[in-house]
């Protein structure tokens, strides 16, 4: 590339003007943002800046047609005038708008706010997230599966609260032990003070599903209830539902 030299081209003082002066008035020519390009292509540096400028002024006017009509087709929806400015502050809209409005216009419009609207939704979905994560780490409104230990350890955690722990022993793949279990599920999330807990029976050295599922109530670290083969205690022990569970052991429970 050539390399060209930037500085004004001397000239010889033949006019009355002095070089200085010819000199500022070269350089105030080529700095002057104003200036139109009525030259072709040329290899002086002169040229150079002056297809700078003139690629730059392009760009501008570019810019301003843009923003300007963006603020017609704001002015439009919204039936008043909106002052012009060099940065896009507001965006109002008409609340009644005519039934003979472009549909392509009002979806041009639209895109406007569906960056921030999506940023909100994944905000949202995120916040979501972490809520439930939170729920089910802590058991509250949830039926959480634990281990033996961690059972035990809960239990003690609430020991010196008004809180109730509801243990069940569940056997997997047992049906009455599966049917239990959803109902249950479906108690804490009615019953959110109190704590809900899963044990796998088999863990804990219950095999025989003749015994199962097996219900264990603890409050202030004591065990409250034990309902073994809960079931049966029940109005319909085939055919229970949420409400027989609920009447029969929980009634007790502040909600």
């Amino acid at each position: 590339m050539a390399d060209f030299n930037l500085k004004p081209l001397k000239v010889q003082n033949n006019d009355s003007d002095s070089e200085n002066e010819i000199l500022i008035k070269e350089t105030e020519e080529v700095l002057n943002p104003t200036i139109e390009r009525e030259w072709g292509p040329q290899t002086g540096p002169k040229s150079v800046l002056a297809d700078y400028k003139h690629k730059k002024n392009l760009e501008y006017q570019e810019y301003q047609q843009e923003n300007q009509h963006k603020r017609d087709l704001m002015a439009k929806f919204s039936n008043r005038s909106i002052p012009e400015t060099k940065t896009f502050q507001a965006k109002e809209t008409k609340k009644d708008v005519s039934e003979s409005t472009d549909d392509s216009e009002l979806s041009g419009l639209s895109d406007l706010d569906s960056e921030d609207e999506r940023i909100l939704e994944e905000y949202k979905n995120k916040r979501i997230l972490q809520a439930e994560e939170t729920r089910i780490n802590s058991g509250i409104g949830y039926l959480k599966k634990v281990t033996p230990v961690e059972y035990t350890q809960i239990v003690d955690q609430y020991a010196s609260d008004d809180i109730f722990v509801s243990v069940m022993l569940h056997l997997e793949n047992h049906p009455i032990s599966e049917k239990f279990k959803s109902e249950l599920e479906k108690i804490a999330k009615k019953y959110t003070k109190h704590r809900f807990l899963q044990v796998d029976s088999v863990a804990c050295g219950f095999t025989d599903p003749e015994v199962l599922p097996i219900l264990l109530i603890y409050s202030h670290g004591e065990l409250y209830a034990n309902h073994v083969k809960a079931n049966q205690d029940l109005e319909k022990p085939r055919h229970f539902d949420q409400t027989m569970i609920e009447n029969k052991f929980f009634s007790s429970f502040n909600i």
